[in-house]
């Protein structure tokens, strides 16, 4: 999965694409457990994205590109 995601990025720093690999895998359901690991250590449903930040629900529906979160 980490290689697959450095070869995807071109890019040879493979400390900065753990983070996301971990999320992945953690993530992903498991049939053993009927859920995934992340909702088993942490007892919730991971926030991905902006609808996991503490943003305005006004402000966060008007963002429709990057150059409108940099803006903030």
């Amino acid at each position: 999965m980490l290689r697959a995601l450095m070869r995807d990025n071109n890019s040879t720093r493979w400390s900065f694409g753990l983070k996301f690999v971990q999320i992945s895998k953690n993530n992903s359901y498991h049939s053993t457990i009927q859920c995934t690991p992340y909702y088993v250590t942490l007892g919730r449903i991971v926030k991905l994205g902006l609808s996991g930040c503490n943003i305005l629900r006004e402000l966060l529906d008007k963002l429709s590109t990057e150059e409108d979160i940099e803006k903030i």
